[in-house]
């Protein structure tokens, strides 16, 4: 008599796991009162580069403009190289160094120039960071210096939000759904709002530390 019990007590327990969550960091920073160097070091200390192939769905004013896919390359120091393509076809090639933006291909609109430049900060939200000061909260701390705030989770140091200033323009991002490369964990998800727009990227691939040559970066 026990045995059809037993089976449906392990029936229900398998069907539980395979509802659990299965993307959530562990919180390796629990209980931690980190300084901002340290938050700064620890959250950076894996990345050197990143190269990613996103989707990207850019509203304005709340109503659909365009559907895109992008590959994304970003690298210390403030360097990054994004290519757009459309229906499979590249329509957008550029180049950021620093504060100098190079359009190798196509023409970057109004929409896209803040997002392309400021790609690199709103991806490597730790790097740049100077004088700043860091507030503690409950469950996160919050980051403010010179036109930018963010605000990290305490548990994990993982961005859950971020804004900027850029030429008289405010960047709103909101970051989401923690995934997993190798230990390192990053969002998969960003809404990036600004003026009439709003860009939603999703992750699809992402690679940490690539190898990369030279002509990566080139500006011609």
């Amino acid at each position: 008599m026990k045995r059809p019990f037993r089976f449906y007590f392990f029936s229900v327990l398998i069907l539980l796991l395979g509802c659990a969550p299965r993307h959530i960091p562990p919180p390796i920073y629990g209980g931690m009162d980190l300084t901002l160097s340290e938050v700064l070091s620890e959250a950076g200390r894996w990345v050197d580069a990143v190269k990613t192939v996103v989707v990207i769905d850019v509203e304005r004013d709340g109503r659909p403009l365009y559907h895109s896919r992008a590959s994304v390359l970003i690298k210390r120091p403030r360097m990054a190289h994004v290519r757009v393509y459309n229906l499979g076809m590249l329509t957008v090639d550029v180049v950021v160094k620093g504060d100098d933006v190079y359009v190798l291909y196509g023409r970057v609109g109004e929409e896209w120039r803040p997002f392309i430049e400021e790609l690199y900060n709103v991806v490597f939200w730790w790097d740049g960071v100077q004088g700043g000061e860091m507030y503690r909260g409950d469950d996160v701390y919050v980051i403010r210096d010179a036109g930018r705030e963010i605000c990290i989770d305490k548990e994990t140091l993982l961005p859950l939000r971020q804004s900027l200033q850029v030429g008289g323009r405010a960047l709103y991002i909101t970051y989401q759904r923690p995934e997993r490369e190798g230990d390192f964990w990053y969002p998969s998800f960003m809404e990036i709002k600004t003026d009439r727009y709003r860009f939603l990227v999703k992750v699809e691939v992402l690679r940490l530390n690539p190898v990369l040559g030279a002509e990566e970066f080139r500006a011609f």
